[in-house]
């Protein structure tokens, strides 16, 4: 496994949390998922993940198609209830899985404007796991980071 890359938004509304991950679960297959720790079947739908959340889900998926940079072979998505009615959304992915590197940072700018909207968030960001760090960070909301992918 090599570097993991993370797309966070963050203080997605619990109204706004279906319409987000109809959304992210539509540009791939979903291989997996767990709520709250409990192995769920891979048919479930956004809505039942939502209603069953009550501290986390996790959705593993193959083939995740990110405009810009293409379809990544595997992708993990993580939902994170943050407070009451508030939730966080990680996208994390292996570096090695993406054909096109040099385009990531503007395909995940485009994917994290795209939910924050589905998802009515106050933020997003990317960079090198973790996100949060800041001085391997890809972007915050409209503002470019100081970090760069190298070229493929």
């Amino acid at each position: 496994m090599g570097q993991v890359v993370e797309l966070v938004v963050e203080c997605v509304a619990e109204h706004g949390l279906l319409r987000l991950l109809t959304h992210a679960s539509r540009m791939g297959t979903v291989l997996d998922a767990d709520v709250d720790g409990v192995q769920v079947s891979a048919t479930v739908t956004a809505s039942q993940i939502c209603h069953d959340v009550t501290s986390s889900a996790t959705i593993r998926m193959v083939d995740f198609d990110i405009p810009v940079v293409g379809s990544i072979r595997g992708v993990v998505l993580r939902v994170l209830q943050t407070a009451a009615n508030t939730f966080d959304l990680e996208v994390s992915l292996d570096l090695d899985d993406v054909s096109q590197p040099a385009d990531l940072s503007q395909g995940l700018f485009d994917l994290g404007q795209v939910l924050a909207e589905y998802g009515a968030a106050s933020s997003y960001f990317a960079g090198l796991e973790p996100a949060s760090d800041m001085d391997t960070r890809f972007f915050t909301d409209n503002e470019w980071g100081p970090y760069r992918l190298p070229m493929s």
